[in-house]
């Protein structure tokens, strides 16, 4: 099994409950670890054997900028719904970072697993 880790992908989403949360976007932080059996991908050494992770970040960012949510919860689930849509992954974790969310704290995250 690989475990494959992107790390701070940043992404520009609307995402909050203040008002003026709801009008401009942030910048948030995206943590995606998942895990698939890489066998293939390893014995052909062939890229199309393995998990696109690009693709993946990609569509993964194109899909959060463009949605509105309120909850970091909701944005990791939607975060691992589209992981998820790779049928070879077998586990995956994904935790949302929103910077200066609390006055005198870096940043609140919230982080969500699933396993197939």
């Amino acid at each position: 099994m690989a475990i494959v880790q992107i790390k701070k992908l940043k992404i520009s989403a609307i995402l909050g409950t203040k008002p003026e949360e709801r009008i401009k976007k942030q910048d948030i932080f995206l943590d995606i670890t998942f895990e698939y059996n890489a066998a293939d991908a390893i014995s052909t050494d062939n890229v199309l054997q393995a998990v696109d992770y690009e693709k993946l970040a990609i569509s993964i960012k194109n899909s959060l900028s463009s949605s509105k949510f309120f909850l970091l919860e909701k944005i990791a689930e939607f975060a691992l719904e589209i992981v998820f849509q790779d049928p070879r992954v077998t586990s995956a974790t994904a935790q949302v970072l929103k910077p200066n969310a609390l006055k005198n704290a870096k940043h609140v995250a919230v982080t969500l697993s699933r396993k197939r």
